[in-house]
């Protein structure tokens, strides 16, 4: 999103504030002080899901935060793009369970982790379409080039003969520059 030739560049930033307006809104209900919400993130590039009318196409019982790749997750959003009588989001969050209609125009936000197990039940009438997206903590750069530098230690310690040595140094760098 953040090329000027991305097509659609208008609609996508309208969608951003849309969402940011949401998470304003999230963070007011829930009272959330400013340490309990990352000062640095992002939004994952959106995703529109279809299910159809009258057929097992839903989503069963699930979390959005399952291994490595996706751990940075800590904020659901889901916009609902169509109407139907049936098609809502149930979440069951430690034995309280809470249902979102699926109405056109409805924003849903929350946290994707294992006590927010949700599901995305089948419409009965008509085609269901949801905008998803997820807000991501961004690490700083310290914390990428220490990852790169620890991947580093694992990649190049086969190849030195010395490799106590030089993983002893790759790794006291990284320690060097997780402490800057």
């Amino acid at each position: 999103m953040s090329s000027p030739d991305t097509p659609f560049r208008n609609d996508l930033d309208y969608l951003s504030n849309l969402f940011m307006e949401n998470v304003e809104k999230y963070r007011k209900h829930c009272n959330l002080q400013p340490f309990q919400f990352p000062d640095r993130f992002g939004i994952e590039p959106f995703k529109i899901k279809k299910y159809l009318p009258n057929t097992t196409d839903e989503f069963p019982a699930h979390v959005d935060v399952r291994d490595r790749s996706t751990a940075r997750r800590f904020l659901v959003m889901f916009a609902y793009l169509t109407s139907d009588e049936a098609g809502q989001t149930e979440i069951d969050c430690m034995n309280t369970n809470v249902s979102s209609p699926c109405k056109q125009g409805s924003v849903l936000l929350f946290p994707p982790l294992w006590p927010w197990v949700h599901t995305g039940v089948a419409p009965a009438k008509s085609a269901k379409y949801i905008l998803g997206s997820y807000l991501f903590h961004r690490m700083k750069m310290r914390m990428v080039l220490c990852r790169f530098i620890l991947n580093l230690t694992y990649w190049i310690t086969p190849v030195y003969s010395e490799k106590n040595l030089t993983k002893s140094f790759l790794l006291s760098l990284a320690i060097y520059w997780w402490t800057l």
